[in-house]
């Protein structure tokens, strides 16, 4: 049996009739998702608008190959998006601590998205496109909830919004992990519009979360 992701991407099904055919492909999304995640963070080029997107070809990416290579795929988007937000790293921990530091997170950026995969595809497929941002804002929440946890110095997707007024009026009501949450919804609910366009179908309930979304903004 050939072991394809079940996500919100795609289905058991369907997993053969994929936008992406090669390993190499799919790691050549992962390095365009890195630079744009890249892009979007504030310690360098504060391009937050494209943090709304950034996520969309690494969910492609993952949707397309089986899950057995899900960290591997998302490993390259991992480390530079890691790169992007942390690059006062090594003048805060010498110049081999503070990239040994960026490599680690970048670990756990592709693991979070890892978990969001695996998430999705036990889900019903109503709410697959949650998986993702489930999985995303998870360790965020938990950094508001437990002290010790709350001073690990990895910067939050929602910084990326700190020049965004009308997403910032979230963080009023649900905290930093909310606002993480909605632009993590965008990315998954494009995705699988993106994957569903390729197929030629509709993918309803990501026309239903990126309904959602521009009502929260709204």
């Amino acid at each position: 049996m050939v072991d394809h992701p079940t996500l919100p991407l795609t289905t058991a099904s369907t997993a053969v009739s994929s936008p992406l055919q090669t390993l190499r492909q799919a790691m050549l999304l992962s390095l365009c998702s890195g630079v744009l995640m890249g892009l979007a963070q504030p310690a360098l080029f504060d391009m937050g608008w494209l943090a709304w997107i950034g996520l969309v070809p690494i969910l492609i990416a993952l949707a397309s190959r089986p899950t057995r290579f899900h960290l591997w795929i998302a490993l390259p988007c991992g480390i530079l998006w890691s790169l992007g937000a942390h690059a006062w790293y090594p003048a805060m921990f010498g110049w081999a601590g503070g990239m040994l530091l960026i490599v680690a997170v970048g670990f756990l950026y592709a693991a979070l998205l890892q978990a969001g995969m695996a998430l999705a595809s036990r889900l019903p497929s109503a709410v697959q496109t949650l998986g993702l941002p489930l999985a995303l804002t998870a360790l965020e929440f938990v950094r508001t909830v437990i002290p010790v946890v709350g001073d690990w110095w990895f910067e939050a997707l929602a910084k990326t919004q700190w020049r965004f007024p009308l997403a910032l009026q979230i963080v009023t009501l649900t905290g930093s992990p909310g606002l993480s949450f909605v632009i993590a919804l965008t990315n998954a609910a494009l995705a699988t519009l993106l994957v569903a366009a390729w197929r030629k179908r509709i993918a309803w309930p990501a026309v239903l979360s990126l309904g959602s979304v521009a009502l929260v903004l709204a």
